[in-house]
């Protein structure tokens, strides 16, 4: 069929004219429906027939079932043919886009990109491609890139060129969403290593070191700080191993640490405190603490990650807390012993002395008899004072000392103690310091020390004692179980055989004794380890075998250097009054009647507090209140002695008790109350209670 004929050179009539429209709208709709094979074009240098199908039928079929979009257009663009993804591209059916020019569809701005792909230039013969915007019917824009190329032709036949259009809505959607991905993942990224930063500054800040064991690849990647904690620093930046990190513990602990990663392989977790030691320190211990996590893929375990932590000074901490745990118990057990020790050797020696008044002082073997078992009372009484002493409930007058002057004053005793073949050394220091201690504890104490070096060093040796300040922080002082701020420690030095581990967590447990038997009680480490405490202070001990002992006692540091006023004992004289005694142990109690009697003094008894307390509502012609400290019952002889100045301010009051210096201060006992230590003489309770009289005048 023809689309065009020729009609002569005469101008054609209206009839002529619309059978020609006619046929026109018929061929133009042949051509939307496929019907036509070829389209003739009137042009200047003739006419052009442009064919619509051809024998390649089953190229077609497969343009007509592509996913992209295809067109054949003139060289002025107009559609020759479409398949169906093209038309639905634009929303448009193919009858109605064939025979149209394809310009309108696209963005204004794309036209010129449109002609430049259907003229070719230089490159006709070859593909091009460009990116442009198509508008649908409904408004929408699709982005598309256009593939152009010249379908082979005569030289003759005019120009054709075919365009796949490939829609691109899709791909940019998945660009941006990968733009948004990769940002967000670059913000991950960002903020993963922000955290890791983070969590490095603050395992850093802990004293932790992390650690990543690739078992798959058999390698290790640890921190600096992890380096140094485990003291693999010091071995040099070699790659790392798993068996690498087993090096830093002790030898024996090995097999345990392997052990442990082993099982952490099963259960997962892995957690545990091992010793190591430092390659530059052979000497040198310390603890660490290893937890980790095992990370599995595809069942088997594929990464194990943790960290390693530095425990060596909360080891040291919780030793030195069960220690104070322990001397504190052994301290409340020991004084509770002294005080029943007291009244016993009160019972004894108090009848002891009231028997001696009725002996004839002709009679040199019962005086003989007596002088022995008055000696062994005083024996006790001293042995009982180094238990109270370490149970730190012994009477102390705390007041300004310098440990220096206290050092030279007493240097010929120390060195007589010391023997000829151990030297004495006091060194000189820049400065003199102040304690606040009671200076013949203290002379005690340090001569203790001094026995004991002795001792350590039987082939003769050397002593030293100096004196230094040290100030302890919230942190060191919790260590040690004492208050922060500022001690003078008396640091006493020996060159002799030192000790064990074992044997230096127990030198200050009552009755411990490394001496021959007879040789020592074991109380006199005790003592001086009581002492220092109840003064506020501590001990520390550095000892180490073959190379000896150091033990520093750390006293409260004062910048008082006033000495206390010496206290003038009053003179014993006869008694006269009554005296109401108060003592829940009836033996101590007739010893007290006994003695006070012998004194002059009339007496009344009461078993506790309360019952005095009643007497005392009574009877008026009470003059003194001799009473035990430690009492059964809600009221003890301190709260007696405290209701009674406060209401009969004419009735002295005197306490007797192993222990009361520091019960005097804590509910602030009146200054005028008399304190008699147990056990006492007959003339030493004379004198307290005409002391007592005294302060009553």
């Amino acid at each position: 069929m023809r689309a065009d004929e020729d009609t002569g050179d005469k101008l054609p009539s209206r009839e002529q004219l619309e059978e020609r429209l006619r046929e026109a709208e018929e061929t133009l709709d042949a051509i939307r429906r496929g019907e036509v094979d070829a389209v003739v074009v009137h042009h200047p240098d003739g006419e052009r027939i442009y064919t619509l199908e051809s024998a390649d039928r089953p190229y077609r079929v497969l343009v007509e079932h592509m996913q992209e979009g295809a067109v054949t257009l003139t060289s002025d663009g107009v559609i020759l043919y479409c398949n169906r993804r093209f038309a639905a591209l634009l929303g448009l059916t193919r009858e109605s886009m064939i025979g149209r020019s394809v310009i309108p569809y696209l963005e204004r701005a794309d036209a010129r990109v449109m002609t430049e792909l259907l003229s070719g230039g230089a490159d006709a013969g070859a593909g091009r491609a460009a990116e442009v915007t198509l508008h649908r019917t409904d408004g929408h824009a699709i982005p598309v890139t256009l593939s152009a190329v010249d379908l082979p032709f005569e030289a003759d036949l005019p120009r054709i060129i075919c365009i796949i259009a490939t829609d691109l809505t899709h791909a940019r959607q998945r660009s941006h969403e990968l733009a948004a991905t990769n940002e967000q993942l670059a913000a991950e990224m960002v903020e993963r290593r922000s955290a890791e930063d983070r969590l490095a500054v603050a395992l850093d800040a802990a004293g932790m070191g992390s650690w990543d064991i690739d078992l798959e690849q058999g390698s290790v990647t640890i921190s600096r700080q992890a380096e140094v904690i485990l003291g693999l620093a010091e071995a040099g930046s070699a790659a790392r191993t798993p068996d690498s990190l087993l090096h830093p513990f002790l030898a024996h602990e090995q097999a345990e640490v392997k052990a442990a990663f082993d099982l952490a392989m099963t259960t997962g977790v892995l957690d545990f405190e091992r010793r190591v030691r430092s390659p530059s320190e052979e000497s040198a211990r310390r603890w660490v603490h290893v937890i980790g996590r095992t990370y599995h893929r595809d069942g088997l375990p594929a990464r194990l990650v943790g960290v390693v932590a530095d425990v060596t000074e909360r080891r040291l901490m919780e030793t030195q807390l069960r220690q104070a745990q322990k001397m504190e118990a052994v301290g409340q057990l020991t004084g509770g012993i002294a005080h029943d020790f007291n009244n016993l050797l009160m019972v004894i020696g108090g009848s002891l002395d009231v028997l001696e008044s009725s002996i004839p002082g002709e009679n040199a073997r019962a005086q003989r008899f007596f002088a022995a078992a008055k000696s062994g009372v005083e024996r006790g009484a001293s042995l009982n004072q180094q238990l109270l002493a370490f149970s730190r409930r012994q009477d102390l007058q705390a007041q300004p000392v310098c440990v220096d002057d206290l050092l030279r004053a007493f240097a010929t005793l120390l060195s007589r103690a010391l023997g000829e073949t151990v030297s004495l050394e006091l060194p000189q220091p820049a400065q003199r310091w102040y304690c606040r201690s009671d200076p013949h504890q203290l002379e005690t104490a340090i001569l203790n020390l001094a026995i004991n070096a002795r001792d350590a060093m039987p082939h003769g040796g050397r002593l030293t004692i100096m004196t230094a300040l040290t100030t302890l922080t919230p942190r060191e002082a919790l260590a040690v179980d004492a208050e922060a701020g500022s001690y003078v420690v008396v640091r006493v030095r020996d060159s002799g055989t030192g000790m064990t581990p074992e044997t230096a967590a127990r030198i200050f447990d009552p009755f411990f004794t490394t001496k021959a038997m007879g040789k020592g009680t074991g109380l006199g480490l005790s003592q001086v380890y009581g002492f220092v405490r109840q003064s506020g202070g501590f001990v520390n001990v550095t000892s180490e075998m073959g190379q000896g002992t150091t033990i520093d006692l750390c006293l409260p540091y004062t910048d008082e250097v006033a000495a206390a006023s010496p206290v003038t004992q009053a003179p014993t004289a006869a008694g006269d009054g009554r005296v109401l005694v108060v003592d829940d142990d009836i033996n101590v109690r007739e010893v007290s009647v006994a003695m006070l009697s012998a004194l002059g003094y009339t007496t009344v008894e009461a078993g506790d507090a309360v019952e005095a307390l009643g007497i005392l509502a009574q009877r008026s012609d009470i003059h003194v209140i001799f009473s035990d400290v430690i009492m059964p019952g809600e009221i003890n002889g301190l709260d007696l002695a405290r209701y009674v100045r406060a209401n009969y301010a004419n009735v002295a009051v005197v306490l007797a008790s192993g222990y009361t210096a520091q019960q005097r201060d804590d509910k602030g006992t009146p200054s005028d109350v008399e304190l008699l230590r147990k056990p006492y003489s007959r003339a030493a309770l004379a004198a307290a209670l005409t002391r007592a009289r005294a302060a009553q005048a």
